[in-house]
């Protein structure tokens, strides 16, 4: 009866153990994993002493936080550090936050002051560049019209260039017309001069013969010059 007992005993006991030695391979595999943990931490160097397999931390700025201890007490030594570093600036910022706050309340007011002066000096604008294109577009008329009627004043000149060249021509013409009647008139008076002074010859040969008692015709009377021509009136010139 003592011997089944102890052999149940036994059998209970090694399975107790193999149970308890399952539970601590499974606690030892689904712990935290510190490497991961120190990768997490790039602010921070982690090294293990190849003697005692005990680990030490630095921060990088060079300062040592802890030495000599296992991996998970350098971790959480480091978590620690950074825990007071951020408490540290935590507490240099928290007290900006407020004032941030209102600065950023008081610029959200000015900006929608701002956005509607803004937007009343757009239709401002919009509304003078409306009138200064309506004005551009008149001077733009205006100019037109200026430019057809210089145009049309500096066809009319060409044309009156025009018609006092054909004038001046014309001129030419009538002066050219005079001066050939006057050659004409010096030459008939030259004939007539020359029939005057036969008349003068022939009277003087009548007086002779009618002192001899000779009979004899009368001379005609000798024809008046005639009046030199006037010359005509220049035209006048545009």
């Amino acid at each position: 009866m003592l011997t089944r007992f102890a052999k149940i005993f036994v059998v209970i006991v090694t399975f107790s153990s193999i149970a308890l030695m399952g539970a601590a391979i499974t606690a030892t595999n689904s712990g935290p994993n510190w490497q991961e943990e120190s990768e997490k931490l790039p602010d921070y160097t982690f090294k293990q002493d190849a003697t005692t397999g005990l680990w030490s931390v630095t921060h990088r700025k060079g300062e040592s936080l802890k030495s000599g201890v296992p991996h998970p007490a350098a971790v959480a030594e480091a978590y620690r550090h950074a825990t007071e570093l951020n408490t540290a600036q935590f507490d240099i910022v928290n007290p900006q936050i407020q004032p941030l706050e209102d600065q950023i309340k008081q610029i959200n007011e000015y900006r929608v002051a701002d956005e509607g002066g803004l937007k009343f000096r757009k239709e401002k604008l919009r509304a003078d560049f409306d009138a200064v294109s309506e004005e551009v577009n008149k001077v733009g008329l205006e100019a037109d019209a200026t430019a057809k009627a210089a145009l049309a004043t500096r066809t009319e000149a060409a044309a009156r260039r025009k018609d006092g060249q054909r004038l001046i021509l014309q001129l030419e013409e009538i002066e050219t017309d005079h001066f050939h009647l006057q050659e004409q008139q010096r030459r008939l008076l030259d004939n007539l001069y020359q029939m005057r002074g036969l008349q003068i010859r022939l009277r003087d040969r009548n007086t002779q013969l009618k002192a001899t008692g000779v009979p004899y015709d009368e001379a005609p009377a000798a024809p008046t010059p005639p009046a030199a021509p006037t010359p005509p009136a220049a035209p006048a010139t545009p």
